[in-house]
């Protein structure tokens, strides 16, 4: 799919959501660092997570077991989640709640200052 956001041309597959920050394969997953936002997917959900200047820095559908890391320095960011039943994040390492951002099965909300 070919999409232009912002001012950036965009390919993305339907098949394989986009993300900034992929890990990288044969790496060991480690306890996060601070500073860090970590989403872990444990059901499909659609995530879309916009850093201070809009661009999308995690968008589309993310697959059981998928795990995506953020720098907070990006932040704030604005989050969409859908069906947020199968999602948790952490923000430096601290579970950070969703139910009060949660109408239905979608997460709407706007993370503002994440210090380490």
């Amino acid at each position: 799919v070919l999409s232009l956001v912002g001012s950036e041309m965009c390919i993305r597959d339907r098949a394989e959501p986009a993300s900034v920050d992929p890990p990288a394969a044969g790496t060991a997953q480690t306890a996060p660092a601070s500073g860090q936002l970590v989403f872990e997917f444990g059901g499909r959900c659609w995530a879309e997570v916009r850093d201070s200047t809009g661009r999308a820095r995690i968008i589309g559908e993310m697959r059981p077991g998928s795990r995506r890391v953020l720098d907070a320095a990006l932040g704030p960011f604005k989050i969409v989640l859908g069906d947020v039943t199968g999602v948790s994040l952490s923000v430096n390492g601290k579970p950070y709640d969703l139910a009060p951002h949660t109408r239905g099965k979608v997460a709407r909300f706007t993370l503002d200052q994440v210090s380490p």
